[in-house]
């Protein structure tokens, strides 16, 4: 169905072609809604194929227990369409990333492996921030002085890159382990340019204005 969705690209596009009715647009509405839910339903679909190659109990389990309730009472329609279904997949996905940080095994192949069957569930900058925390568990058992700088640089470098997609506390905690002390307040800094640009926050604290 997917593959007819996309070689009738045309009508799914909602470009409009000269002598269009009001039928004809709607169908082409419908299509476009149509051909978003055959793309969500396979990726998450193709999420599930990542949880059970790794173990559904295992990666369940590393749920917290509210989520993991709701998956196991929710329908694929769920998952696919509601807002707690994708705060769900969002949960897997990090638990599956977590299972790679959590045995000192590179992201690479789990991040390269969601990327293709779920790119709307795993972001490029999640994989990026995925390398980073990597780095920065690795860096904090390194025991030469030289090689964890390095590596903390390498890992501030990516995450600065995303910054505005960061999950902040967990990265500085990161950094905080490997004291490196001066690049946590580099990557806040960063952090707080992509979520501010306007700096509205400076200008409320300078003026004391809650």
């Amino acid at each position: 169905l997917r593959t007819w969705m996309e070689k009738n690209s045309s009508l799914s596009s909602g470009q409009e072609r000269a002598g269009d009715n009001g039928a004809l647009l709607r169908e082409k509405q419908s299509l476009v809604v149509v051909r978003q839910l055959v793309v969500d339903s396979v990726q998450m679909l193709g999420l599930w194929s990542v949880v059970v190659e790794h173990t559904v109990e295992l990666v369940v389990g590393k749920l917290s227990q509210e989520t993991a309730n709701i998956l196991r009472q929710a329908q694929l329609r769920d998952l696919v369409v509601s807002p707690s279904g994708r705060d769900i997949a969002s949960n897997l996905v990090q638990c599956l990333v977590q299972t790679y940080l959590g045995d000192n095994a590179s992201t690479d192949a789990i991040s390269n492996r969601l990327r293709q069957l779920c790119p709307g569930l795993y972001r490029q900058e999640d994989a990026l921030s995925s390398k980073a925390h990597e780095l920065l568990l690795a860096a904090a058992k390194q025991t030469k002085g030289g090689e964890r700088d390095k590596m903390v640089a390498e890992a501030v470098s990516i995450a600065v890159q995303i910054a505005g997609h960061l999950q902040l506390g967990v990265l500085v905690s990161h950094l905080a382990s490997c004291q490196a002390y001066p690049r946590v307040v580099e990557v806040c800094l960063a952090a707080a340019t992509k979520r501010d640009p306007s700096q509205l926050a400076v200008h409320y604290y300078n003026n004391g204005e809650n």
